[in-house]
């Protein structure tokens, strides 16, 4: 007595669960006036919650099936703003209420089909609805068919996917995320009373949607938009504001477009998948870029200091960084020595102007390790290595370099920030070039360098000291020993 009842396979555990849930809907109450109330009332009766102002705005415009000026709803709304539950509320209200297929269409997670699973899990009296139940959940994964005749169906997100689909609703969640052609595919499949939605939040990249928001009334959509700041129920606000950008901000909290001159060379969610919330050591070489703009000249000069451990080709974890101003441009000749030395840094890449300051640090940390550069020069190829850096997520940022973070997703390839200092020391660390920094050749003891890459042989000693020799030139066979992922190596006379 009292033990729980052991199921023998998963389909019994299903049976038992799809019988469970037949008998809730059975025993469930059945409102006589449900088929009878307005889509604002579902919306509180189903989700418990009540709507804002600019919710209800929405809900009513998507309950609108014989305006013909609804029949293109562009929705712009920042992150967490509930704008796929009001979706979500009115795909099961429409077709509950009428027989009619909706289709959904999501380039990232079908959050509208999510909050449409929830509402029939926490509702039971909409059970009796379902022409077929699911083996886990009452709505089946693939969509649902009701006893009246209405369907909803899921969708690709891509041009073939959506080639031919037709129904009276269609829903594109996230359309920013899609390609061009796939949101003309669906312009095209617009017919007779169809009402086509689509509900995302601006990127910082061109896209269709982007295009469509800046002039929704020459492509026929009314528009409804709103930001965080307008739901009542966000609490992490200023937490956001320390890690976005004033861009990011305007369009993930605001859901408004990024300013017309802001052309971002680094998609903000792209640096999101560099963060770490801890970044260790693991002895790699440790490089510096110092953008030494700090002539105190101007409120946004700095002089700045980026220390990262190289571990691959393409692959670095950033370990400090520092700014100083004008007021503080003093203790610069005691603390960079300083903090080069406690994190052993192997060479020091820093921009040639202002001259005096690649002077001063060359003088305190030793000529051999600090490498000016003329910045401008090669400032395209750096970009485009760390782009390949970032792109690649071979990048390593701590969640506490809120600065270097913010300058990373506001930096423009173009125009001038309003700052880029870490940025650039960020550029100069990671640079690689050969010509320009020249790892030095060791010049005590008997040592040998192998490149397999060449099939050469560099030696300190010897007929060859201080030169490349092919291997196929060698009398001596006595260096093959050196592991291939392994470029220097002793060798005993």
């Amino acid at each position: 007595m009292g033990r729980k009842r052991q199921y023998n396979s998963d389909a019994d555990r299903q049976y038992a669960y799809r019988e469970r849930m037949k008998k809730a809907a059975e025993d469930a109450w059945v409102d006589e006036t449900f088929l009878e109330i307005d889509i604002l009332q579902f919306f509180t009766r189903v989700t418990k919650l009540v709507p804002t102002e600019k919710q209800k705005e929405l809900l009513l415009a998507l309950g609108n099936l014989d305006d013909k000026t609804l029949r293109k709803i562009l929705i712009s709304a920042g992150r967490q703003t509930g704008k796929s539950l009001c979706c979500a509320v009115a795909a099961v209200y429409l077709t509950i209420k009428n027989k009619l297929p909706v289709l959904i269409a999501s380039a990232k997670e079908n959050y509208i089909y999510g909050h449409i699973v929830k509402i029939f899990a926490d509702n039971p009296e909409l059970h009796h609805f379902v022409l077929t139940q699911g083996v886990n959940e009452v709505v089946p994964k693939d969509g649902y068919k009701l006893k009246n005749g209405s369907e909803l169906i899921l969708l690709t997100s891509t041009e073939k996917g959506l080639r031919g689909a037709s129904g009276r609703i269609m829903f594109l969640d996230e359309p920013e995320l899609m390609d061009e052609q796939t949101i003309i595919t669906a312009l095209g499949n617009l017919s007779g009373d169809t009402k086509l939605i689509l509900l995302g939040t601006p990127s910082s990249k061109y896209s269709k949607f982007n295009e469509i928001l800046k002039n929704p009334q020459k492509y026929g959509f009314t528009l409804f938009t709103w930001s965080e700041l307008d739901c009542g129920w966000q609490k992490d606000l200023e937490d956001k504001k320390k890690l976005m950008s004033e861009d990011q901000w305007r369009r993930e909290v605001l859901g408004l477009l990024s300013e017309p001159d802001i052309k971002l060379l680094w998609d903000a969610e792209i640096i999101d998948r560099c963060i770490q919330n801890q970044v260790l050591t693991e002895g790699g070489i440790r490089y510096a870029g110092i953008d030494a703009g700090g002539t105190g000249r101007e409120d946004r000069d700095r002089f700045a200091l980026v220390i990262v451990e190289k571990m691959g080709k393409y692959k670095f974890k950033v370990l400090y960084y520092k700014t100083w101003n004008f007021e503080t441009l003093g203790k610069v000749r005691e603390e960079v020595p300083m903090l080069l030395k406690l994190y052993n840094v192997r060479q020091v890449r820093m921009d040639s102007l202002p001259m005096f300051w690649t002077d001063i640090i060359t003088e305190l940390y030793g000529k051999d390790k600090v490498f000016p550069v003329t910045f401008k020069a090669y400032k395209e190829e750096m970009m485009g290595q760390l782009t390949h850096v970032i792109q690649s997520q071979g990048l390593s940022v701590s969640v506490e370099c809120e600065d270097l973070i913010q300058q990373m997703k506001s930096f423009k390839k173009q125009g001038r920030p309003h700052y880029d200092d870490l940025v650039d020391g960020l550029m100069l660390a990671t640079y690689q070039n050969d010509v320009l920094f020249p790892e030095k050749k060791p010049s005590g003891g008997c040592c040998v360098m192998v490149d397999y890459s060449k099939g050469t042989v560099w030696q300190n000693y010897g007929k060859n000291s201080g030169k490349e020799v092919a291997f196929s030139n060698l009398s001596s066979q006595r260096f093959y020993n050196v592991g291939r992922n392994q470029r220097k190596g002793l060798c005993s006379r």
